[in-house]
Order: C-alpha cells, then structure tokens, then sequence
C-alpha cells in the first residue's frame, strides 16, 4: 500500500540544480523510495529514472530558456500555440505574493493576427483584479502609456507585502509614497499591457533617458556572429552613464565580427526608432566568457565591478 510521501524536493534547490545536479538525484530516488515504502525495489528504481528523467529535462529547458534571446523564446512560444498549449506570460514577485499581471489576449484583440496576439502573449500583461498599476519618473510623477516612455513599476492591491521583518529602513523605502516599488522598469501602451523592459540596478541613464540594457543585448544578439551579449552602464562625465557592450563571439562564424559592425546594426535599430540613439555603445569589448549567477543568469554585479572603471 502507498504511504504518504514527504516532499523531498522540497528540500532542493532547483535554482542551484541549473549547476548542480546531484541534490536532485537524491531527492528522486528518497521520493521513489518513500512512495512504496521498499516493497517494491524495481518498480522504486523505476519511478527514480523516470522523475530524474522529467525533472533533469525541466531543468535543461529552464537553463537553455534562462540565457536563450528573446527570438528563441518566440520561437518555442509559436511552436507550443501550433501544438495548442496556451501559452501566456504572468508578472509578479515574492512582495506580491505573487501574482500582478497576466498576458491573457484580451477579446478586442483577438483580430487573427498571430504575430500581435504572439507579442502580447511575451509581455507582463494587464493588472490582475483589485491591482493599481502605475509608472513613475524618479520625480514618482507617472509617465504616458504611450508603449515607449519608460517609468519604475509601482504598485497597489490588498494582498501585498506590508514591509521587512526587522528591516524598517528597506519597509520604508519598498512603500515610498504610498506604493509598493517593484525596481522594475517597464512601459504600458495604449491598450493597457505591461511589459517589463529592464530592472532599475541595471537600466542605464544617459542624456536624460533611461537605456534598456536588456533590449540592447537582445538587439546585439541577433547581429550574425554574435554568441552572447551583455550590456551594462559606466559612468561618464557627460552623460551621467554610457552603455558598454560585453560580447562572446561564436566560435564558427564570428573570426571577423568588429565593433564597427555591432554599432552599424545597432544604428540601423536607432534610425528606425526602436531605440535611441543613446543606447548605441561607445565601447564594445570582446571577451571569452561572461559570469553567471546560480541559476544561469549574466551576472551584471560582477561585471560592473570587473568593467565599471574601465
């Protein structure tokens, strides 16, 4: 008979399971075990395969996600929607508990243009019911929702987080005038969805605007030869900050890949108004690698202390 199972993946921490995955192979075989108390050793064996199987596959998917450009994620969205999965973005965080957002297609919009409803689908979505969304200014005066001007993520909605257990200092700073602050920064357009363009450590101020170190990478990714691309902000006299480009050539196609090629494709984006002109690179430094945190992410903190000075 099956006996209740304590949650031993609970104990793990898939996050560090993106590099190290032998806590999970533990935890498979414990759950397996525990599931038919011993009685059964090949059916045991055989549920541990089976969930190391499933779980190491998540991961993987998780891992190739977590560092895949954003035309990669388009692509496994499209491919999911042809199979039939319905397939939206959420937005939320831990202060949220968490839910804000949701990217459901909305009726109105449902006009049988896929490549929109897609677009829709990848960005935060609307406000959740009883959720008071609000972009602000470092001023906290909102901006238009106008799709391009960008303001920090702020918040309102009854289940939210009250503050920082021992922490008044971080309390106060997370409900600065009366709304939660997300750090996030994003834009809203015309038709009410949000979509999250970069987090406020690693926007870049320049001129007068905030730069999208993320829109920028995901730009310079698609320029053939490029195989990974960071971006972050160091400080200028003039400007305030200016955006340095850390990229890793693609070993096969990329011996000849220049600069002046990065910042030609970035000006083409500039002149067509996908960007301005602001987010163009003055420097762009080839490198061999670029540091990731636990879960696979560019480590921008790290870079900033490598690269901030230069």
């Amino acid at each position: 008979m099956l006996r209740p199972a304590p949650f031993e993946l609970a104990e793990v921490d898939l996050g560090e399971c993106l590099v190290d995955q032998a806590p999970l192979v533990v935890a498979c075989e414990r759950l397996a075990g525990d599931l038919l108390g011993g009685e059964q050793a090949e059916l045991a064996d055989f549920l541990a395969d089976l969930t190391e199987s499933l779980v190491r596959r998540l991961l993987d998917l998780a891992a190739r996600l977590l560092e895949a450009p954003l035309a990669v994620f388009l692509g496994l969205l499209t491919h999911a929607l042809a199979l039939g999965v319905d397939v939206y973005a959420g937005y939320g965080m831990s202060e949220s508990a968490p839910l804000l957002c949701l990217a459901q297609v909305k009726s109105a919009d449902l006009v049988g243009d896929p490549e929109k409803a897609i677009d829709i689908r990848t960005k935060a979505g609307i406000p959740a019911p009883l959720v008071d969304i609000r972009l602000v200014d470092t001023d906290r005066n909102e901006v238009p929702h106008d799709g391009h001007t960008p303001g920090e993520v702020v918040v309102r909605a009854p289940w939210l987080t009250q503050g920082y257990v021992d922490n008044a200092e971080a309390s106060e700073q997370l409900w600065a005038g009366g709304y939660l602050h997300t750090n996030d920064i994003g834009v809203i357009g015309p038709g009410g969805y949000l979509r999250i363009v970069d987090r406020i450590k690693d926007v870049i101020k320049t001129g007068g605007e905030w730069v999208s170190s993320l829109q920028i990478e995901d730009l310079i990714s698609q320029c053939k030869g490029v195989s990974e691309a960071a971006v972050i902000g160091v400080k200028d006299d003039k400007w305030g900050e200016r955006p340095l480009a850390l990229i890793i050539r693609d070993a096969e196609t990329a011996d000849d890949l220049s600069d002046t090629q990065i910042k030609a494709h970035l000006r083409a984006f500039a002149d067509a108004g996908v960007i301005s002109k602001f987010g163009i690179p003055d420097r762009i430094l080839f490198v061999k690698t670029l540091p990731k945190t636990s879960v696979g992410k560019i480590d921008k903190k790290a870079l900033r202390e490598k690269y901030g000075k230069v």
